[in-house]
């Protein structure tokens, strides 16, 4: 609510936030928004290795009920390679 707060102050519309590997607390930041009359857009921050070297590649704009990038996020967050990394195999 602070970082809401001090965006709007600072004379934004909107933000985006973003985690890594996890989804965000949907129903935390629509209560945010509400209050504060601040747009939020909900994004999600994901490690990825391409070409050996690690990423973080940001997605933005989906929606909260989205199985698919759940079930991705879970698959990060269980540590695949040891590493929390998931890599695209291509080297």
């Amino acid at each position: 609510l602070e970082l809401a707060r001090h965006a709007k102050l600072c004379g934004l519309s909107g933000i985006a936030i973003t985690d890594h590997d996890t989804l965000p607390q949907f129903p935390l930041w629509d209560s945010v928004s509400s209050l504060t009359g601040l747009e939020i857009i909900a994004g999600v921050e994901l490690t990825v290795a391409f070409l050996g070297r690690t990423l973080h590649l940001l997605g933005y704009g989906f929606s909260a009920q989205c199985e698919p990038l759940a079930r991705l996020c879970e698959t990060f967050n269980r540590n695949v390679e040891g590493d929390g990394i998931i890599s695209s195999g291509a080297q």
